[in-house]
């Protein structure tokens, strides 16, 4: 491919460059806040820097932003609180908090989008207008990256963009421990398989499930592939070449519940082909459907399906999410459990940060 086609199938994503963002340190400008991200300012020179840049090779530049309602009717549930009684509230259409930070500008030929919760693909029609302008690669800056960087970055993975790249000092969080936990993954462990997870704890999973079933609605979600692997992610797609033993290939052995699991009669399975469990799926709506305002989370892996399936369900205002700690699971402990650390994302921190309880079992049996 010649670099004149591949800038021409690439756009830049500037995510939450904005002068006042969150009461919850994702801010650009501190002059608009004491709570201010001090490396959101920091990156900003990077930022202005990356833009003239794919200016210059003629790539697509596609602003996102938050704008909210004054009365922050189209805000997540946990953030509510921050536009009641009077109190100046964070990016509220129209106000000076909403404004991109100094220096940058939105240019002739550019592309703005307002997005109301963490990932920029989530009811917006960004991935219509990628996909109109034959876009096929894309190039992320801005913050924060635990939360919106993240989540877009991984909804583009689901929606099949080819080439995916974060720009790391063009990108920040409320820490440096945090950005970097988030973009310099630890070395992969020896598995059994390309997805293989140490650590299951299936009897926790396999007691849950014997709770009174009066309480809630329980719900399987498995994944199940063509065997052709013509539903996988593009980075995944090279398992399922010929010859090989391809993972959760639609019934298959290995696409079967794990001993002792069983769907029971009320029960629901969900076949998913991504991370979260709500993308292309019918989840949602059959949650709602059955008056679900509460979740409880279990299964692997933590740092993908777990968390992404949990970041949708506070997009899609779910009033109560809990994540069963000891029910729940990654290929190593460091990564499941760690707060803030340079080698581990923080998994269950993030969660916390975004209103999701995180009890054991023994503590939620309680």
């Amino acid at each position: 491919m010649g670099s004149a086609k591949k800038w021409n199938e690439t756009a830049m994503l500037v995510i939450d460059m904005q002068r006042c963002g969150w009461l919850q340190k994702e801010f650009v400008d501190p002059n608009m806040s004491r709570l201010a991200l001090p490396a959101g300012k920091a990156i900003l020179s990077v930022v202005t820097e990356a833009v003239a840049l794919a200016r210059e090779r003629g790539i697509f530049v596609v602003w996102v932003v938050r704008e909210h309602d004054p009365a922050g009717r189209d805000v997540e549930l946990f953030r509510r609180h921050f536009y009641s009684g009077g109190q100046k509230s964070p990016a509220v259409k129209g106000s000076k908090g909403a404004e991109l930070a100094d220096g940058l500008v939105i240019e002739e030929g550019d592309y703005k989008l307002v997005k109301t919760r963490f990932s920029s693909f989530f009811a917006t029609p960004l991935d219509s207008v990628l996909k109109a302008s034959r876009i096929n690669n894309l190039v992320v800056v801005g913050v924060q990256t635990p939360n919106c960087i993240r989540q877009t970055v991984f909804d583009a993975v689901a929606l099949d963009y080819e080439k995916v790249t974060v720009i790391t000092d063009a990108t920040a969080a409320a820490e440096p421990e945090i950005h970097l936990g988030e973009t310099e993954p630890p070395e992969p462990r020896k598995t059994k398989g390309p997805e293989a997870v140490t650590g299951l704890p299936l009897i926790r999973y396999k007691n849950m499930a014997r709770r009174p079933r009066k309480m809630f609605m329980t719900s399987n979600v498995v994944r199940e592939h063509d065997p052709a692997g013509r539903d996988v992610q593009f980075f995944r797609r090279h398992y399922y070449t010929r010859g090989q033993k391809s993972p959760a290939v639609k019934g298959s052995k290995g696409a079967e519940l794990a001993y002792g699991l069983v769907t029971q009669e009320g029960d629901y399975k969900l076949v998913k082909t991504r991370f979260s469990s709500f993308f292309a799926t019918l989840l949602n709506s059959v949650l709602k459907a059955s008056g679900i305002k509460n979740l409880v989370v279990v299964g692997i892996q933590t740092p993908n399906c777990i968390r992404q399936t949990v970041f949708d369900a506070v997009a899609l205002d779910y009033e109560k999410i809990t994540v069963i700690t000891d029910a729940t699971a990654a290929a190593s402990p460091e990564i499941h459990l760690a707060s803030t650390t340079i080698l581990y994302p923080a998994n269950i921190t993030d969660m916390k940060n975004i209103g999701v309880k995180t009890p054991t079992l023994e503590e939620w049996s309680r």
